[in-house]
Parts: structure tokens; sequence; C-alpha cells
């Protein structure tokens, strides 16, 4: 990943509101008040706590053009675990984090040519 990639996500992230909520070896960070902003997983192991790039990948699905840019995927895993009391459906196809930032974006229809 390149410095102006990382710059990008710390300008999209920093002085965001998040929450925090963690269980044994696994930790899930949410933003409440960003809905754009994905949530983060994080895996403890001998080197402390890590970001679970893989989980994110995993778990959470981009889109792009809807009423959400992220939905939450996650199935089975200890992440989805913890947040199995917080998760909701939103607007059909939509499962996000109960208490964070659900707002749904404002889409502008087009009418087809």
């Amino acid at each position: 990943m390149s410095r102006a990639y990382f710059d990008f996500i710390l300008f999209q992230e920093h002085g965001r509101a998040y929450k925090v909520d963690s269980q044994g070896n696994v930790a899930v960070l949410y933003f409440t008040n960003d809905p754009m902003v994905v949530p983060h997983f994080f895996a403890k192991g001998p080197m402390g706590w890590q970001m679970d790039i893989a989980a994110e990948v995993r778990n959470v699905a981009a889109y792009v053009g809807g009423l959400y840019s992220w939905c939450y995927r996650g199935q089975g895993d200890d992440y989805t675990k913890i947040l199995a009391n917080k998760l909701v459906r939103k607007y059909r196809y939509c499962v996000r984090v109960g208490d964070g930032d659900n707002r749904m974006l404002p889409v502008l229809n087009l009418p087809s040519s």
C-alpha cells in the first residue's frame, strides 16, 4: 500500500467517533458518526493487536451508488459472534451494526436513456 493510500485512510477516519467491541483475542471497531467508513477487525497475537485485513475483506461488502456504502456480510466467525446482538437489517439487503452510523446516503435517480 502506498503512502498516499495511508494518508487517504487517515484523512477519512481521523477525528471520527467510534466504538470497540471485543471478546477474547478479537475486536471490532466501528464508526458512530460517519456512514461511509467501514468497520475494522483486529486480532491479538504474539505481537499484540493487529488489523485483520482478511476479515475486513471477508465480512464487509463495499457498494457504490446505493443507499449504503457498505454492508456487513460476515457469518459464523468470531467477529460476527461479537456483533450478533447488534446486527440489524437495513433496507432489504443491507446488514449493519445497529449502534453505528446508519444514515442512508442520498441517491440521485437519473432518467434512463
